[in-house]
């Protein structure tokens, strides 16, 4: 009951500390009226998987219909060999999550089709079509991938990734320190291609500073309009069509204070024209994963130099 409650507690923009590993666990017991008299459940939780700054529920929401279409893919009549495996592991710069069934399986023609909004293999009467659509505008809102593969009369398997640019420290109850929030309203813009990211950045600095996030194109349409606006810009290096070097080097010709105002972000591999670009500037630089606390506390370090 407990989980049930905590589940339902739905607050669409809450970002919390979550530990995905405990809510495949909730996710587990609410459905286990579904899958109890149909399959087994057997799990493989990584001991080394990151917390993440993420809406806890709607993680837990992506889980449960997983799992619900898994127990509902099986064959009822044949409980001892019915398995729902689920399984967490770390991989470079991501979480894994596997989710799969021994189930019936989806037709090869079926699946380019499965995230469909309204789209649905199950009678009429029963779902509405939209739990796979929106497992997957969820994951993709959160930075995240999730794909399927399938096979008739063997089963179906979903696998998700959640990046974890911005794991959150487990010793830490809070985002960030008292010391880390001093800096107060300032006008921040954020560039990144990945809107997962960008959403969580902004509800990092937004407690204490007017945010303004974008992809790289659309912050340089921005800076040309009202770059005076700006006191800090925060931007990935790496991006298509319009990169943190593009917009570097616009600022520093029209906007030179505030180009000593910019931070990087970057996943670690440099091109050439990268290194040489990191190699000339004095910019603070944070290399994903990185915690809200370090986020917090470059930016202050930025306007206290």
């Amino acid at each position: 009951m407990k989980d049930l409650k905590g589940f339902a507690r739905i607050e669409q923009d809450e970002m919390t500390s979550v530990d995905v590993n405990n809510d495949l666990k909730t996710a587990i017991n609410i459905a286990y009226p579904q899958y109890k008299n149909v399959a087994k459940v057997e799990t493989d939780l990584s001991s080394n998987i990151p917390l993440l700054l993420l809406s806890s529920s709607k993680l837990q929401q992506v889980f449960l219909n997983l799992i619900v279409n898994a127990s509902q893919a099986m064959d009822e009549n044949n409980f001892q060999n019915n398995t729902i495996r689920i399984s967490t592991e770390l991989k470079e710069n991501q979480i894994f999550i596997t989710i799969s069934d021994t189930g019936k399986g989806i037709p090869l023609h079926v699946l380019p089709k499965i995230f469909d909004p309204f789209f649905t293999t199950k009678p009429v009467g029963i779902g509405t079509g939209l739990g796979l659509s929106i497992c997957y505008d969820i994951i993709n809102n959160l930075g995240g991938k999730i794909s399927v593969e399938s096979e008739l009369g063997k089963g179906t398997a979903f696998y998700i990734y959640l990046p974890i640019q911005l794991k959150v420290a487990r010793s830490d109850e809070s985002i960030a320190t008292p010391a880390a929030t001093f800096l107060m309203h300032k006008k921040i813009l954020v560039v990144d291609d990945q809107i997962g990211l960008l959403t969580v950045i902004k509800r990092i600095l937004e407690k204490n500073h007017d945010v303004t996030i974008c992809n790289g194109r659309a912050a340089l349409d921005l800076l040309i309009k009202q770059g005076k606006n700006f006191d800090a810009i925060i931007t990935d290096l790496n991006m298509p069509d319009v990169s943190g070097i593009d917009l570097y080097r616009y600022v520093l010709k029209n906007y030179d204070d505030l180009a000593k105002h910019m931070i990087f972000i970057t996943g670690g591999s440099y091109t050439s024209q990268m290194s040489e670009f990191m190699k000339k500037i004095k910019n603070p630089v944070l290399e994903k994963p990185f915690t809200p606390e370090q986020l917090l506390q470059v930016i202050n370090k930025l306007f206290m130099a």
